[in-house]
């Protein structure tokens, strides 16, 4: 995986700059070569990423520490 600087590691960072990022791409898009159905399936793509953000990842931490704790209560 490489490095960048321009993009957040902490998730509610992520939510921002991509928020950001998608609010602007449709304005600037097409100065930047970028065509409309690239831009229409990016935008799709930003909403499903920033759904797994705020909705997905986290339901999943908790089941995972709520099975943990099923478990060790069942040891």
């Amino acid at each position: 995986m490489t490095t960048n600087t321009y993009f957040p590691t902490i998730g509610a960072d992520q939510i921002i700059w991509l928020s950001h990022y998608a609010s602007k791409l449709p304005i600037n898009g097409s100065s930047c070569g970028i065509a409309a159905q690239e831009v229409a399936t990016t935008l799709a793509d930003i909403q499903y990423y920033i759904w797994i953000l705020q909705h997905w990842h986290p339901a999943t931490q908790l089941d995972a520490k709520q099975a943990t704790a099923y478990k060790n209560l069942l040891i």
